[in-house]
């Protein structure tokens, strides 16, 4: 019997808080940080087939054995010794190159489709790969709120109670590698001693922190210039950049942006996104 259609929705992420403790003796950063998944989806369609697995990019760039899906489904057939015999879709809608965890997002939901066509593999199997496929793809098996500490793959429970959970995704027209922005991060060694035992105590004030954003300011002059302009015309400090870029976060509870924000985002060639935080 064939299986039914699997759908699974891949949601975009934002860093609320990001720290760079220092750089690791393995060359990754040690880092601690607040991911937020929000309602911004790329999406995988599942339909059972008899030849090997397949798979369409809709809406963005195949990337060809590069695309973090097709890595997935590799990684999970040589973890387990199954094959997976079917074809996908992905439906990209989440900006690429904006710091907004799209490839990783998209990693973690073609391990939960396998997950869900195998039920019997262990959580583990879906933890190990999910590492292996890059920093935060762990954090995109579960959403919500984490803390994430390690590369960002060491996960903890966040309890924050915001005020405000909803927003806009302000993305310019221009992305940012996330190698060259921590090449340009000036990040003293991180000793193994200096673990912290308990989480830090980031209060709503600290929202938007980012030890990113001034390295990814040196590696585009663009970005910078595009900054200056949002925080010249969002009141009260209140837009960040999240990630290593270069998409930016206002965090309001207004549902419509105002008309000179609007003129602002026309000028800069912005694309404005809103969204709540999910689930």
């Amino acid at each position: 019997m064939d299986r039914p259609l699997i759908q699974i929705k891949c949601p975009a992420k934002i860093n609320l808080y990001l720290r760079v403790l220092g750089k690791r003796p393995d060359g990754f950063h040690q880092l601690e940080t607040v991911f937020q998944s929000i309602s911004i989806f790329d999406e995988i369609t599942w339909e059972n087939s008899s030849v090997p697995w397949t798979l369409t990019v809709e809406g963005g760039p195949d990337f060809g054995q590069e695309n973090l899906v097709r890595r997935a489904a590799t990684l999970f057939m040589q973890e387990t010794g199954v094959t997976l015999r079917g074809h996908s879709i992905l439906k990209k809608n989440i900006p690429i190159g904006g710091g907004l965890g799209g490839g990783s997002s998209d990693a973690a939901g073609m391990l939960l489709i396998c997950k869900q066509l195998f039920p019997a593999t262990q959580g583990t199997v879906l933890q190990k790969a999910a590492t292996m496929l890059g920093s935060d793809v762990p954090f995109f098996l579960t959403n919500g709120c984490s803390w994430g500490r390690g590369r960002g793959e060491i996960l903890l429970p966040c309890t924050w109670k915001l005020s405000v959970k909803q927003g806009f995704v302000i993305v310019p027209p221009f992305g940012l590698s996330t190698a060259e922005v921590f090449a340009a991060l000036t990040a003293s060694p991180w000793d193994k001693s200096n673990l912290l035992t308990a989480l830090p105590s980031v209060s709503e004030a600290q929202i938007g922190f980012n030890d990113l954003f001034e390295p990814a300011c040196r590696v585009s002059q663009r970005l910078k210039s595009f900054a200056k302009s949002l925080q010249a015309t969002i009141p009260d400090g209140q837009v960040f950049m999240t990630g290593s870029g270069s998409s930016f976060i206002w965090l309001s509870k207004s549902e419509r942006v105002p008309n000179d924000l609007n003129d602002v985002l026309e000028s800069l060639s912005a694309n404005v996104l809103p969204f709540t935080f999910w689930p």
